[in-house]
């Protein structure tokens, strides 16, 4: 019985464009607006964004942080 050491490549996100970087920042700022409707929603929302692109763009991740915290 053999074992096969052969590793799997990883494969990296692609990095964000700077103009889906700054519209990315902008929604995750507005989730604070879910917060009328819902009254929980924007940091849920907020959050969403920080783990789909935290990966792809430091701004990004910034930024859904940044909102995040403010609304908790």
């Amino acid at each position: 019985m053999s074992v096969n050491n052969s590793t799997i490549p990883a494969i990296e996100p692609a990095p964000l464009a700077p103009g889906d970087e700054r519209t990315w920042g902008m929604l995750a700022h507005l989730s604070t607006l879910i917060n009328l409707v819902t009254g929980f929603g924007g940091p849920i929302a907020a959050l969403i964004i920080y783990l789909v692109y935290k990966d792809r763009s430091r701004f990004v991740a910034y930024h859904a942080l940044q909102s995040m915290i403010f609304q908790l």
